[in-house]
């Protein structure tokens, strides 16, 4: 889906026409159908969700007021609440467990650029949402920039 900026430096735009079109006909949908659907309207933005290619369990609550990137890269497991505010910006996949809520304004983010590039190189990596145990969340951040090194962040629920 990005465009190798290595092979074609500074002459085309990061993501493909089709990539570009599809996000264009998601945005029109996102902001009449999904943002103007009645707030206890979770199974139809769901459905929208799948319409549009997101792996989404029937059992999750979506708010209208959430806003999604890209909803084909997009998989939500059981049991989860994404609340109004929340920006799923996700140029990769954003997956998330289950029994996890994303409160309100919450931004989660999948890109990033290396500013030592000449081209400002854009990079996008996977972004992983877990509960262990119901205790513990794990979130998995892959470093955007070049490195292969992995961090966990661990919050203690209390």
């Amino acid at each position: 889906m990005i465009i190798d900026k290595k092979k074609y430096p500074n002459t085309h735009a990061s993501f493909t026409l089709k990539n570009r079109i599809l996000r264009f006909i998601w945005y029109i949908v996102q902001e009449s159908l999904f943002r103007f659907s009645p707030r206890p309207f979770h199974l139809f933005r769901i459905l929208i969700l799948k319409l549009f290619g997101a792996d989404i369990k029937w059992t999750n609550y979506i708010y209208n007021n959430v806003k999604i990137w890209a909803p084909w890269n997009l998989k939500i497991g059981y049991n989860n609440g994404i609340a109004d505010g929340v920006i799923l910006y996700n140029m990769e996949k954003i997956l998330l467990g289950s029994n996890i809520t994303i409160s309100q304004g919450a931004h989660l983010c999948t890109g990033t650029h290396d500013y030592t590039s000449k081209n400002f190189q854009l990079y996008a990596k996977k972004l992983l949402l877990r509960t262990m145990f119901g205790y513990v969340l794990k979130l998995l951040y892959i470093q955007m920039l070049k490195s292969t090194k992995v961090w966990w962040l661990e919050l203690e629920v209390l």
